[in-house]
Formats: structure tokens, C-alpha cells, sequence
């Protein structure tokens, strides 16, 4: 069903319990298909857990992962239910602490799943199934997330067509919520792999929600210290066109440098 969510780590699906994972260092290709349920994944972790009895923390440090992440997921979604995709080069959500991690990493998710309805058209049916796409973590929440003094080398092939809400950052997918959460991003750095392509592929501006390209693709909290080179991520819109989808336009959004 769609409320089944799938945790993947290649240390550990689920950090809690005060746990601490230091110097790992993760050189492997991930691969993963789903025809049902969210997935939050990690090169590193899946998801880092809060603590409420801070400063306590679940804390990831000097960790690395190279290789590659790719997420397939297919099936119908049913409209009453929320999916969710969380997929980042160390961790896939944190709650907690990520400290002086590297991702050197392309990253790939590739969304084919359909609402579960006789008519494709109607867009709203899908309006719970978020994308939240980041070279260190896909999502960085809650008052006791902070990711810091980490670097991101990660391209990014995010085709999510049936998706209300796509957020894809060098950094992170999206950093707070929506709730007013403290989330803290603080000197960080993402750059784009030599000879590498960013790429998104959704539905067109009427029919989504939000589509954010950036470093941190939704910013709803604090972020200081945050660095990139410049680079471009190619979009490319699709619309219904008798209950087909077929490619509206394409644009280019140009990031500018960040030094400061």
C-alpha cells in the first residue's frame, strides 16, 4: 500500500537510540525498485532519527559514500494516500546531526507510478506524492537538524512526471518544514561533477504544485556559509494530451556561483 515506507542505508536503514556512526566510507552502487510505499535512502544512512532529550543527538560525522543511487519506483498510487521520495547522497531524511561528510555521487529517480484511477488527466489525484532530491540529504528537519561543514559532488536525472511536488538541491531536497522548524544548514558546499548534466523531468506548471532547483531546493528554515560553483539544471515539462503525456517545453535554470 501507499503507506508503507521502505528505509535504505548502506550502514544502517534507521539511526536512533542516541547512535553514532563515524568514519565510514561507502563505494558502492545502490540500486532500488518499488511498486509500492515511499522510500527514504541514504548512501550512508536511511534515516537519522531526533533525539528529545537534547543536546543528545544521533550523530553521522566524517563519513563519505562514492558511487551511484537509483530509485525506480512504478504502480498505481492511491489518491487518498501520501508517497513520498527521500533520497540523498548521505542520508535520505535527517532529524538529527550530519557532521563533515562528503558525497561523491550521481544520483538518479526515476518515478513511474500512476494514480490509481481510470483517468490519468486529473493531476490533483496525486497531490500527496513528493520528491525531495539532495546531494547530502534528500531532507534536513526538525528543531535538532543541523548539517554542517559537508560537501556534495552529485548529479542529478530526477524524472518524476506524476509528482505534485518536486524539490531537488546540490545540497539538500528541502531544509525545514512548513511547521516553522529550526532546521539548520551551515558551511556547506555542492558541486557539479565535471562533465555532468542536472535534469528534471515533470508535469507542466498548471498541473504541479512546486518544482525548486537549486542548492537547497526548498529553504523553509536557516542556512548560512553555503557554497557552489555555477551550474544549470535542464528542465523539462510534460503535459496531458488526451490522457498521454507528451513534452511541453524546456527550460534552463541557471544557478549562480555562491563564494561567500
Amino acid at each position: 500500500s501507499s503507506d508503507k515506507v521502505y528505509y535504505v542505508g548502506i550502514i544502517a536503514g534507521y539511526n536512533a537510540d542516541h547512535a553514532s556512526v563515524k568514519n565510514c566510507d561507502v563505494d558502492c552502487d545502490i540500486e532500488l525498485e518499488t511498486t509500492t510505499g515511499s522510500i527514504v535512502a541514504g548512501g550512508v544512512i536511511g534515516y537519522n532519527e531526533s533525539e528529545t532529550e537534547l543536546p543528545i543527538r544521533n550523530i553521522i560525522s566524517d563519513c563519505t559514500f562514492t558511487g551511484s543511487i537509483s530509485v525506480v519506483s512504478s504502480g498505481n498510487i492511491k489518491s487518498s494516500g501520501t508517497v513520498e521520495m527521500a533520497i540523498g547522497g548521505i542520508a535520505g531524511r535527517n532529524y538529527s546531526s550530519i557532521l563533515s561528510c562528503e558525497a561523491t555521487a550521481s544520483i538518479t529517480v526515476k518515478l513511474e507510478s500512476k494514480k490509481d484511477s481510470s483517468s490519468q488527466e486529473d493531476a490533483t489525484a496525486i497531490e500527496n506524492y513528493r520528491v525531495l532530491v539532495g546531494g547530502l540529504v534528500g531532507q534536513n528537519v526538525s528543531d535538532s537538524a543541523i548539517l554542517d561543514n559537508s560537501t556534495a559532488t552529485v548529479s542529478f536525472d530526477v524524472e518524476a512526471k506524476y509528482a505534485s511536488k518536486v524539490y531537488v538541491g546540490g545540497v539538500a531536497g528541502q531544509n525545514g518544514a512548513r511547521d516553522g522548524s529550526r532546521a539548520l544548514i551551515t558551511n556547506c558546499t555542492y558541486k557539479l561533477p565535471t562533465d555532468a548534466t542536472n535534469k528534471l523531468s515533470v508535469l507542466n506548471h498548471t498541473a504541479l504544485g512546486s518544482v525548486a532547483a537549486n542548492v537547497i531546493g526548498n529553504d523553509l528554515a536557516h542556512q548560512s556559509g553555503v557554497k557552489t560553483d555555477a551550474h544549470t539544471f535542464t528542465i523539462d515539462y510534460y503535459k496531458f494530451v488526451e490522457e498521454t503525456l507528451e513534452l511541453d517545453k524546456t527550460e534552463t535554470i541557471i544557478v549562480a556561483a555562491i563564494t561567500e
